[in-house]
């Protein structure tokens, strides 16, 4: 975070003629890095330049946050995370798979079978079991801003996958997290973790035969050039946060922490709505580039065979767990 001051100015008006008047008023104005892997018009990255430009209105210009999209700080979100806490970077935006590492329970808004629907997930995020999965992340030195969907992710491979017996033996990428691991270890494929960045190579030379994104990240990764069956499986969910260091965030006043934290929520339903419409664009792209969109029949195999994955880390949750079904909408 970089302050800069700046001298406010006005004008003494005199007869017909006038003459400047300094005053000397010093401004201070907050310029803060906000880091992203992907390309600002990805639907979690828009969603961050909107908080910024609330900022920056709300606060007059007197608080600038500068985004640094497709990688420029560097492509790896872990190493966002590490410079997050000790104040690196100001704030950045990465996937809630990098972060149950700190904060276990997020791990929870990862169940891709535990929600009925994105409905379900978005009453969750917006109740207070959010607020409260956000505000656990401060004790170990991150703020969260705000949850942003991400929609749910679909395995895609080189060969087309119908049911969890295609899964047996396939080599999975799969983000560093390791209810990741254990979920796609118990539908029978072999967990590979790699970065985002190294996906579509590693599915062309064969070091891995698949990967599972959403829509909107398969179609601006080209991943369908090398992975051209994608199928229904909705595994999970992986939504993304918008955070700050705390380090950073302890600065500020706490006027200004109100008014980044307000700005942060209130960039939610944009981002939403934006996420909504670029993924129907996405899946309008795949159909014209003749890419198999599978549905799977047996979907509900594939939630029975990782229930006991899902029970092993809602273990300590139990509460957060009760919520979230009080939350689902009996017809």
């Amino acid at each position: 975070m970089k302050k800069f001051w700046l001298l406010a100015s006005c004008l003494l008006f005199v007869g017909c003629g006038y003459e400047e008047v300094i005053e000397e008023e010093p401004v201070e104005v907050i310029h803060m890095r906000l880091a992203d892997t992907m390309t600002s018009d990805y639907p979690a990255a828009a969603g961050a330049v909107e908080f910024a430009r609330l900022v920056n209105e709300r606060s007059e210009g007197r608080i600038q946050i500068d985004i640094y999209a497709n990688g420029v700080l560097g492509g790896d979100e872990t190493a966002y995370v590490d410079q997050l806490e000790f104040g690196g970077i100001d704030m950045a935006r990465v996937n809630i798979a990098n972060m149950s590492e700190y904060e276990p329970s997020l791990n929870l808004l990862q169940m891709g079978f535990l929600y009925d629907d994105e409905q379900h997930l978005h009453r969750v995020i917006d109740s207070e079991i959010g607020v409260e999965m956000l505000e656990m992340l401060e004790d170990n030195g991150f703020i969260g801003l705000a949850i942003y969907e991400a929609g749910y992710r679909h395995f895609y491979a080189n060969v087309p996958i119908e049911s969890i017996d295609d899964l047996k033996g396939m080599k999975m990428r799969i983000p560093y997290n390791q209810l990741m691991v254990d979920t796609v270890t118990a539908l029978g494929a072999v967990a590979v973790p790699l970065a985002f960045g190294d996906v579509h190579n590693s599915i062309r030379i064969g070091l891995v035969d698949a990967a599972g994104n959403n829509f909107s990240s398969y179609v601006q990764s080209a991943h369908y050039d090398v992975a051209p069956y994608i199928s229904l499986s909705g595994h999970t969910t992986l939504p993304d946060l918008l955070m700050c260091s705390k380090v950073v965030f302890d600065q500020l006043s706490e006027e200004d922490q109100l008014l980044i934290r307000q700005a942060a929520l209130d960039s939610v339903p944009y981002q939403r709505e934006l996420y909504s419409e670029l993924e129907a664009v996405a899946i309008a792209e795949l159909v014209r580039l003749g890419v198999d969109i599978i549905e799977l029949e047996d979907r509900d195999a594939f939630a029975e065979t990782v229930k006991p994955v899902y029970e092993q880390y809602m273990v300590g949750y139990e509460d957060f767990v009760e919520r979230i079904n009080q939350l689902r909408v009996v017809e």
